[in-house]
């Protein structure tokens, strides 16, 4: 499998985040997970929509939606034959690495954009309501 990392894609093995990373430190990160569909993220601009207004409210530094969007489409290209027709990507925007505080470096926000296969969920459910 391949990641978009740092700005492009690298091997699954190879996807490498620093420990200082303020997603990983202080949870100073945002994320969207979504359904991709034979080949077809479910969504995509709503969650990107979302992801930019979540950064905003945090205070992160204004994400790039077109890069984010390219890296989507190179992550899916990159992964769509290993996983098959049902995926699951996500995006993870972080206010990258940073002092071991709730403080911000000036550092480059991070960007990771993976996908893996997931299961179909059920066509339907039994149901049972009671009264109490």
């Amino acid at each position: 499998m391949t990641v978009w990392l740092h700005g492009g894609l690298v091997s699954y093995e190879d996807a490498r985040v620093s420990v200082f990373d303020h997603g990983f430190t202080v949870a100073d990160g945002v994320f969207e997970t979504l359904k991709v569909s034979r080949g077809t993220p479910f969504a995509l601009s709503r969650h990107l929509r979302r992801l930019h207004r979540s950064a905003s409210l945090l205070g992160l530094p204004e994400p790039d939606l077109d890069a984010i969007r390219s890296a989507v489409n190179a992550t899916v290209a990159a992964n769509i034959a290993s996983v098959g027709a049902l995926a699951r990507l996500r995006i993870t925007y972080t206010a990258g690495a940073g002092p071991l505080g709730s403080d911000r470096d000036a550092q480059e926000p991070t960007l990771v954009v993976a996908m893996t296969s997931m299961q179909r969920w059920p066509d339907s459910a039994a149901v049972i309501t009671v009264p109490w």
